[in-house]
């Protein structure tokens, strides 16, 4: 039996979709606490954005994707990291990350000037980074109202379709 550590997975021979399904169960320690904190925070839409902005833009600054050495790790590790964070709430909440989380995404993509997600690592990764800043203080404005539409979710859905 080999064990395997998850950042050594990507130069393994392996069966199809494991680095997949490898992201979606292992989570970091930061990860799990801030999960944490949203539970205990549960129900109220603005106090929620704000601890998941506030989170990721500590986890940029200092945390976890401050340790990204590529734009594509960093950009892997965000889309992971607003996974579990929506993914892993009540269905109101879900809904409600995934409308303001697919417009951040969103507006990193229109920053770097490309529609395409996979496109995204061709930026530099202090671009990358100061872009996804950018998109996270202009959704600290925005409302519930404003992610409840379905154009916006559909952004989520094709932002994060190869998670």
């Amino acid at each position: 039996m080999i064990f395997v550590k998850p950042e050594e997975i990507a130069k393994m021979d392996h069966v199809p979709q494991l680095e997949v399904g490898m992201y979606r169960v292992l989570v970091s320690q930061e990860t799990e606490e801030t999960l944490v904190a949203l539970r205990e925070h549960g129900g109220y839409f603005s106090k929620i954005r704000d601890l998941i902005i506030g989170f990721l833009q500590y986890s940029i600054k200092t945390g976890d994707l401050s340790k990204s050495r590529t734009s594509e790790d960093f950009w892997r590790d965000l889309r992971w990291k607003l996974w579990h964070y929506v993914e892993n709430g009540d269905a109101d909440m879900a809904h409600l990350g995934r409308g303001l989380f697919g417009e951040v995404l969103h507006s990193i993509l229109t920053a770097l000037g490309t529609s395409s997600p996979t496109d995204v690592v061709r930026a530099s990764l202090s671009e990358l980074k100061s872009a996804t800043i950018d998109a996270l203080v202009a959704a600290k404005s925005a409302t519930a109202g404003d992610t409840r539409n379905n154009v916006i979710e559909e952004r989520w859905e094709g932002i994060m379709s190869d998670l």
